[in-house]
């Protein structure tokens, strides 16, 4: 049986975070995403680009991680329209 989207991996993987650790790193990452708003730490192109790299270092999901890791790179980084800052690649 295919676990539910959104659902919590239960076994540990070649990759992630151990099992155990899932639920707190994913706490501190949220934590660390609203200090890095409410005090703009970094520009929205860098925020996403840190959000995701560390979402999918945790790769809480069964399955569908980059998909999921992805989504919130598009929104942070449409916020505003300017110049890039902050070059990937």
């Amino acid at each position: 049986m295919k676990p539910k989207a959104g659902t919590i991996r239960r076994t540990n993987k070649n990759i992630g975070v151990s099992v155990d650790q899932i639920r707190t790193d994913l706490q501190n990452l949220l934590e660390d995403a609203k200090y890095w708003t409410a005090h703009k730490t970094y520009e929205p192109d860098e925020l996403a680009t840190r959000f995701h790299h560390r979402l999918t270092q945790i790769h809480p999901f069964p399955n569908g991680n980059g998909r999921q890791a992805r989504t919130p790179h598009g929104g942070c980084s449409s916020l505003q329209p300017r110049a890039a800052s902050f070059l990937v690649g």
